[in-house]
């Protein structure tokens, strides 16, 4: 059911219906639990239980949601004594069915931006809210499934799997402008720069060159071997830099180089802890923003060209 409106751009009034804990529902409803469970009705327990402590805003919720979730996925897993590949695709084109015909019924009134696994985006003018939520509600009584409504202002689309929301609260995904962390630091200030512009209306140049802490513009790479300027270096993780005057660097894989992703001709390595580093001298900013940019473009669809890849299309509502 993955698909999108690659590279949408809109304002206006935007439902996101997501179907609540879709999988599990579809099991306890329609008896798809694996065939090799013997006490069946613990499934069902654990789901209600699950439904009990989400409604209390309970975080144990967490630890229901994550078994009832195994209990589907161990029907697909070969290894498991759950296994059963019958109820497995059970659960699955059911499930898949019956978002096809909740888009069905919408289609007339929406215009459809994006559809995934148990959800769906679309718009509408407000005036026909009333008449959206009674076909949800009428397909929620016919399926026996439930729908969460989030609601949206803007929405920046690149394709499926990367977008950013914005409503009362602002969803992004994609490893364009998802939230990192210290355990996914993957070139933070391209995400953040890219999350400026859409968000606040932000040049990415602004926001790359107000910053002054180093650890902003890391880019992690993983090489079991690699040619630094001629060296070759086995950490296999390495933390590395635009650096105005350092070295290239490429991969040997098999005895033979292969060039790396995304990383600049010039680079600098620096595997020691960088958390309080400031920006130093050496480090080549207009890489990272030239990088936001032609990644912008990405989301607004303009071409990225050899010989220009800075050009933005503004955003005509900014």
């Amino acid at each position: 059911m993955h698909g999108a409106r690659k590279n949408y751009i809109g304002k206006g009034f935007f439902i996101l219906a997501d179907c609540k804990s879709m999988y599990p529902t579809i099991i306890d409803k329609y008896n798809f639990l694996s065939r090799n469970v013997s006490y069946p009705k613990k499934y069902s327990q654990l789901l209600k239980e699950r439904f009990n402590l989400q409604k209390k805003n309970d975080s144990k919720e967490l630890v229901y949601k994550s078994i009832v979730n195994k209990g589907f996925g161990a029907s697909g897993d070969q290894f498991s004594l759950m296994y059963d590949m019958r109820q497995y695709h059970n659960v699955v084109i059911n499930g898949q069915l019956f978002m096809t015909d909740l888009i069905d019924k919408l289609d007339p009134h929406i215009e459809l931006i994006q559809t995934n696994t148990d959800g769906v985006l679309f718009k509408i003018d407000e005036k026909d809210f009333d008449l959206i939520d009674s076909i949800c509600a009428e397909w929620e009584e016919r399926t026996g499934l439930t729908l969460a409504f989030k609601y949206y202002d803007y929405v920046y689309q690149k394709d499926v799997n990367n977008y950013i929301f914005i409503g009362d609260k602002i969803e992004a995904a994609g490893a364009y402008v998802k939230d990192l962390n210290l355990l996914d630091n993957d070139l933070p200030i391209v995400n953040k720069a890219i999350r400026e512009y859409f968000i606040n209306g932000v040049d990415v140049s602004e926001t790359i060159n107000r910053s002054d802490s180093l650890i902003d513009f890391q880019r992690i790479i993983k090489a079991d071997i690699i040619d630094y300027g001629g060296e070759y270096l086995y950490d296999k993780v390495y933390r590395i830099f635009a650096d105005k005057y350092g070295q290239s660097i490429v991969r040997i894989t098999k005895g033979k180089k292969t060039k790396i992703g995304n990383i600049p001709d010039f680079c600098r390595i620096i595997n020691e802890d960088i958390v309080n580093q400031s920006v130093p001298n050496w480090l080549n900013k207009q890489w990272y923003i030239d990088l936001a940019n032609k990644r912008v473009n990405e989301f607004l669809g303009v071409k990225n060209t050899a010989k220009n890849d800075s050009v933005v299309e503004q955003v005509s509502f900014w």
